[in-house]
Formats: C-alpha cells, sequence, structure tokens
C-alpha cells in the first residue's frame, strides 16, 4: 500500500494559523519585555548605590530574574500584550492591503486611506513601545503595577523631555558608532582571517574556495551580539 500526503487548507487550520500567530508574536514580546525589566532592575542596584559597592548586592542579575519571576510577570505580560495586538492588527492591514490592490488601483481615496490607517498603526506601535519600555524601568526599579508604571514613566517623560531628548540623542549616537566599529573589526578581522595560509592552500583541507560567505555570516553575527551587548548600556 503506498502512503500520500495531503495537506487541507480548512476553516480550522486557518484559525489555528492565525492562533498561533498572534501567540508567536505575544511570547516574542514577552521575552523582549522581560529582557527589559531584568536589565532594569540590575542597573536599578548600581544607580542608586552612587558608587557604594557594600549597598550592590552579590548577585544583581539573579535577584532581578527573581523578581521579574516572582512579582512582575503580569505587568511584562499586560504590556507584552498591548504590543502584540497592535503588531497583530497592522499583519492583518497588510492582508487586507494585498487582497485589495485592484480595488485601490482604481480608487484612489481607498489607496489614500489604506496607506494613511498603516502608517497610524505603525506610528502607534513605535509610542507603544516607547511607553512600554520606560513603564518596564519603573516596574523593575519601583514594582509598581503596569499602568501605574506607564503613567509615572510618561510624567517623568514629559517634565524632562528636553534633557531627554538631548541624552538620547547624544547616547544613541555613540551606542551606534559602536555597533559600527564592533561590526566593522569583525569585518575586516574575519577578511585577515580567510586570507591565512590554511585557507587559501588548495592541498590543505581547510581550503576555502570563497571567503564571501564566512565573512558575510560572522559579520553578521557580530552585529547581532554588538546590538545586543549595547542594548544593556542603551537600557
Amino acid at each position: 500500500p503506498g502512503c500520500s500526503y495531503e495537506q487541507r487548507w480548512d476553516q480550522d487550520t486557518q484559525y489555528m494559523m492565525i492562533y498561533h500567530l498572534f501567540g508567536l508574536l505575544w511570547m516574542n514580546q514577552f521575552f523582549i519585555a522581560f529582557g527589559y525589566v531584568v536589565i532594569a532592575g540590575c542597573i536599578s542596584h548600581f544607580y542608586w548605590a552612587e558608587g557604594d559597592k557594600r549597598k550592590i548586592p552579590q548577585a544583581p542579575m539573579k535577584d532581578s530574574v527573581k523578581r521579574a519571576l516572582t512579582y512582575h510577570l503580569g505587568s511584562i505580560a499586560l504590556g507584552s500584550f498591548i504590543v502584540a495586538c497592535v503588531q497583530f492588527i497592522r499583519l492583518t492591514l497588510e492582508y487586507i492591503d494585498r487582497k485589495t490592490q485592484q480595488i485601490q488601483e482604481g480608487n484612489v481615496i481607498a489607496k489614500y486611506c489604506m496607506y494613511c490607517v498603516k502608517y497610524c498603526m505603525w506610528y502607534m506601535e513605535k509610542v507603544i513601545k516607547f511607553i512600554n519600555r520606560n513603564a518596564f524601568i519603573i516596574v523593575a526599579v519601583k514594582g509598581t503595577s503596569y499602568f501605574s508604571s506607564a503613567y509615572t514613566a510618561m510624567k517623568l517623560v514629559l517634565g524632562n523631555l528636553m534633557r531627554m531628548a538631548a541624552v538620547n540623542t547624544v547616547g544613541d549616537f555613540l551606542i551606534f558608532l559602536g555597533k559600527l566599529a564592533v561590526t566593522a573589526a569583525c569585518f575586516f578581522v574575519s577578511i585577515m582571517v580567510s586570507n591565512l595560509d590554511m585557507y587559501t592552500d588548495p592541498t590543505k583541507d581547510t581550503f576555502i574556495s570563497s571567503p564571501l560567505v564566512p565573512v558575510f555570516i560572522s559579520t553578521v553575527t557580530a552585529g547581532i551580539i554588538a546590538n545586543i551587548f549595547f542594548g544593556v548600556y542603551e537600557m
């Protein structure tokens, strides 16, 4: 007897796909928010100690993770859920946009309205992510609820708007230079390594016919690691 495989894209499968897609968005934002709370909790120990090492715990990372798991999972889940909802709406709009391309080609107003709605949702996501980031810092530092922390964070931001703009502009530029320097350094080092005799001699087992792929992978990996590493300083 022969074996066969058949894929049915029925209504139940579509609903399950939507369910798992939203779950993917939510879990992705949940892990990002959890990282914000943990990092902010670690940095707050150092910040409030004011240089006194006796006030800094022996294992700030462990203590911060423990507090996040014990007290802040609800706030993290709520904040990440809001971002996931906005992202899901944006994906839904992208789907509608693709399905209505023919209608939009014949109707300039419909095309303009779709563009405006997509832009508004993109901007809303950026705003909510900014609020979430600062709210999670307050959650980690003060231990208050999500909405209370979001209100406190926005009150602080609006009260120190010019100062924050100046600090963020200079800080973001310096962090960008750091990421660029690390990525460029790894790029040049990978090129130098790929030109060693062990990789350029065709008689050896370690011969590489083209250094393009190893250099590309090394550079991309360096960029990802630099982005994660400097994210700690950015926080």
